[in-house]
């Protein structure tokens, strides 16, 4: 919908507080006739020595907004390995990257919104990576904001409760 030909797109959410890291991703399953949507998420152990998930770390940490890498033909399976839950509904990734992958993120508050793609992105195609993860930041944001009054309504319910017992 972005108008950049990704392979798979993904959500990478940390909760450092927590020692676990949610990767959200999709992708098209080109296995089945019809081409349909597939999508999974999963939410690991944080494991800052592990190193994709170390170098996700330093680019979040580096103040740069996007960051873009590639993944040499011969390390691809390697990479697909790592995250192995995530992607086993996909086992065939590993033979649409022969020229090697790259892996591109836009950074926010939370994480990153990126694309594994089979070529180097363009700077447009960047530019358009960044705002739409700006617009997710402010639409997570939102969301988060309003799980919060959601729980404080919840607890604000339950004291009332209390306090009606407690003057029955």
């Amino acid at each position: 919908i972005l108008g950049i030909g990704s392979e798979i797109s993904f959500v990478w959410l940390p909760d450092v507080e927590k020692g676990k890291h949610l990767f959200w991703t999709t992708w098209v399953d080109t296995e089945k006739v019809s081409k349909e949507l597939k999508s999974k998420s999963v939410t690991y152990d944080l494991d800052r020595s592990e190193p994709y998930t170390a170098e996700y770390f330093r680019a979040w940490e580096s103040g740069e907004p996007v960051h873009v890498y590639k993944v040499a033909p011969g390390e691809v399976k390697t990479y697909f390995d790592t995250w192995g839950e995530l992607f086993n509904d996909a086992k065939r990734f590993p033979e649409y990257f022969p020229e090697g992958l790259y892996y591109a993120e836009a950074f926010m508050k939370y994480g990153c919104f990126g694309f594994i793609i089979s070529r180097q992105l363009s700077e447009d195609e960047k530019k358009i990576l960044l705002r739409f993860t700006n617009e997710f930041e402010r639409t997570y944001s939102r969301f988060l904001d309003l799980q919060k009054s959601e729980e404080q309504t919840r607890e604000a319910q339950i004291q009332l409760a209390l306090e009606r017992v407690r003057a029955r």
